[in-house]
Order: C-alpha cells, then structure tokens, then sequence
C-alpha cells in the first residue's frame, strides 16, 4: 500500500540534500532495527510492520540520498536483480532444511552458510536461464506460448485435486510410516467431557471412566497431560472392572487456587477447580483421586515453586479422607515425537543412507532435570503419608533412554502429550504401581 501512494505521490517531495540524506538514513535505521531486534515472539503481521515498511519507503522516496547511492553500487543492484529469485528459491530450501534437520548429513549441507550459497546459485541460474529470456525475449507464438501456460496450471489444479478428493493421496506412504504418523485424538476430547466450565462440575455433567455400570471409586483430575493420560487409566479402570469420573481442564493444574499458564483463562481455571473441590469433597463414594499435570510449568521459579506448595497443601486439605496419587506422567521430547518417527521411517524406505540408524530416544535424566525443583519438593511431604507418589514416567525409561515408539507405534502425541496408545502402555506396563489408583 505505501508503495502504491509513493508512485501516486501522495507524500509531498524534496530535493533538498540533506532533507534526503536524513530521509534516507533513518529507513535504513529502521530497517536494521526491525532486522536486529525481532524475535520469534514478535508479533507479525501487525504493529510491527511499519517499523520496515515505513523505512523502505522512506529509503525509496529519497532518491539522491546518499543510503540510496550507496545501493546504486553493481553489487547491490545485481543482489536487487536476483531479489525476486532468491526469494522464490530461499524458502524451499529453508523449508526442506528445516523438515529434514534430523536426517544423516554432514552439518555443514544443513547450515545457513551453504543454503545462502545454495540459494544465490539456483537464483543466478532461473534469473539468467529462465526470468531474464523471458522478459527481453519476443514470444514468437503467443497462442502456443499461452496454451501450454494453460496445460500446465490445469496439470497442478488436477494433481491439487486429486490430493483433496484423495485425503492426501494416503498410497504414497508406506504403512509403517502411516502408523508412526497415526495419533489420534483421545476418546475424552469432546466438549461433553473436557474442559467444563464451574457451572457443569456443579451440575455433576462430567464424564464417567471404566467399567460403564460401575459406581465412581475414583476420579482423574488434571490438565491436558490427565487427558492424554485418560485412556490408559480408562483401560485399566475397565479391566479391573472399577469405575470413575473423568475433570480435565487444559493449562489449568489441579490444585485449589493456583491459575494456569493461560492468563486469560487464570479465574475460569480456579472457579472450575473450587467446583471440582467441591464435588470430590462431597462425593463419598469417591475414595482415590488422581492428580496429573505438566507440574514442571508451576515449579520453575523458587516464588512459584512455594505458591504450588500452598495450591498443594490446601487442595490435600479439602481432599482430606481421600486417597490422593500424584503422577509424574513422562519425560518430555524437545521434538514433535511421530513426526519424527515417520520421517525418519520414510528416509528407511526410501533413502536409508539419510536414515538415522539409532532409536529416537530421550535421555534417561530428563524428568529428572527438567522436574528438579518439583521433585526436592515432594521430598518435603516424603514423611508425611498425605498423599502417594506415582513416577509413571519410569515405565518409558530405560538406561540408554526413554523410548518414544513401541510395536511400530509412537507413545507420544507430540513433544510432551502421551499418544493414546503410549497412555495405554505406560499405564499397564507396571499394573501393580497403577491399578491401587483406580480400585
């Protein structure tokens, strides 16, 4: 939009020097702000937008400064003839860097130094092989010239098509790397059953676990990481034929009076949980509950780690009479778990020299690490019998790490979330720890 108001001129001009001097300098300055002090976090598009757009045009609308004099220079102006291939060529490259990070090369084919040569190299050769002839060059046969362009963008309409009525072409997968890939969603993740407002806990509309005609003897109180958990105690309640009652809020800890990590959300969190309180308090057929959360995002900070210490003693309070279990559910990945696992499967199938040859593993000592201040915590309450520690996450672990697939099926969601078939697995894997939760 700026550029189409400077060409309208719309913005009065100058000639004076100095005036374009100052003109020019400050779009550079603010281009190299906007380059130097943006991060990820920034929001983008938005605000911050005008920042480089604003200096671009002030840099184009000061003609004889002298930033402008100082890209008139060959170099320059030969980078500004590539600009529109480099920019056509940097993202796919990026892009393919990025998604196969984790493939066996050599690091320096994966860094920025070569993917920049790499770019300027495929940039020279479009702009000189294909851009440029195109431009300068007479078409001869417009009608044919104009045919075949039509031939090719119905070639990519049909394979687009196709791709759509498909559902993604699914053949083109092997079978292995489909079920790597295949995570779905949690039987508990319906609006009857997950995040309830304060008024359905109340109204006692949330969802039953086990065994169907079984009284509730236990319930499942947590965060996102009780819903990814839901299946597993859901199998296991119904193979010891007990029943129970499902509350899972996400980014909200099950603790009386401690908000989520979603600020906006923060008292909605704690009415729902003075509600769930309330309801596992007053239900006597209720004797176990069991407390998961992704503890860790409560603990990182001394202040936060004695706010959760409060949030904890007073939730034991009001639970009082009730057997209480504390899970740490699993160790977390710094990767998105079956996408790794299938692209590294469909490097096996198709280019096994690129595969990894070694299992996707998390090193041992990483909930341990990562839980630091949460676990010299519960050495306080070692002593004290009030409520029962479950570390569920060592049923994934091993000595040379934790597993992230089994039997061809990957045990997480994501980075942090237990796939349905991993919460099924952690859980019945050791029976003996996790069946005293729910009978």
């Amino acid at each position: 939009m700026l550029g189409a108001l400077i060409a309208l001129g719309f913005f009065p001009k100058t000639e004076k020097i100095l005036n374009l001097n100052l003109m020019s300098l400050t779009g550079f300055i603010m281009i190299c702000v906007s380059i130097f002090t943006y991060k990820p976090s920034t929001p983008f598009p938005g605000y911050a937008a005008l920042l480089p757009c604003v200096g671009t045009a002030l840099i184009i609308m000061a003609q004889g400064g002298f930033i402008n004099q100082l890209l008139s220079l060959k170099p320059v102006v030969t980078i500004g003839l590539l600009s529109y291939s480099l920019y056509l060529w940097h993202w796919p490259l990026f892009a393919l860097r990025n998604y196969w990070e984790s493939a066996n090369i050599p690091e320096f084919y994966k860094s920025d130094y070569f993917l920049i040569f790499l770019t300027f190299a495929f940039a020279s050769f479009s702009y000189y092989i294909v851009e440029k002839p195109l431009r300068i060059k007479k078409i001869q046969n417009k009608k044919l010239f104009f045919r075949y362009t039509y031939v090719v963008m119905a070639a990519g309409c049909l394979v687009g098509t196709l791709a759509i009525v498909t559902n993604g072409i699914p053949q083109r997968i092997p079978e292995d790397v489909a079920r790597l890939a295949y995570v779905p969603n949690s039987k508990f993740k319906t609006k009857e059953c997950y995040e309830l407002p304060a008024e359905a806990i109340k109204a006692n509309k949330y969802c039953g676990m086990g065994k169907a005609d079984a009284k509730p003897e236990f319930a499942l109180w947590g965060d996102s990481h009780a819903l990814a958990l839901s299946d597993g105690i859901d199998k296991l309640a119904k193979e010891t034929g007990t029943g129970g009652v499902f509350m899972s809020t996400s980014a909200c800890p099950p603790l009386l009076g401690l908000a989520g990590t979603n600020r906006a959300k923060a008292n909605a969190c704690i009415e729902t949980n003075l509600a769930v309180g309330e309801a596992l308090a007053e239900n006597r057929h209720i004797k176990k509950v069991i407390l998961v959360c992704r503890w860790q995002k409560y603990t990182d900070t001394p202040q936060r780690v004695e706010e959760f210490r409060q949030a904890l003693d007073r939730t034991l309070e009001r639970l009082k009479g009730k057997d209480i279990y504390f899970v740490l559910d699993n160790a977390e990945a710094n990767f998105d778990v079956p996408r790794e696992l299938a692209k590294n499967a469909l490097l096996k199938a198709y280019l096994p020299a690129l595969a990894s040859s070694s299992e996707l593993r998390i090193p041992d000592e990483t909930y341990e690490k990562e839980n630091s201040p949460l676990l010299t915590l519960l050495q306080y309450y070692e002593d004290m019998d009030r409520f029962t520690v479950v570390p569920l996450y060592k049923a994934l672990c091993e000595e040379d790490g934790c597993i992230t697939e089994h039997d061809g099926r990957a045990l997480y969601y994501d980075d942090d979330h237990l796939s349905v078939y991993g919460a099924q697995y952690a859980v019945l894997k050791d029976k003996e720890i996790t069946a005293e939760m729910v009978k």
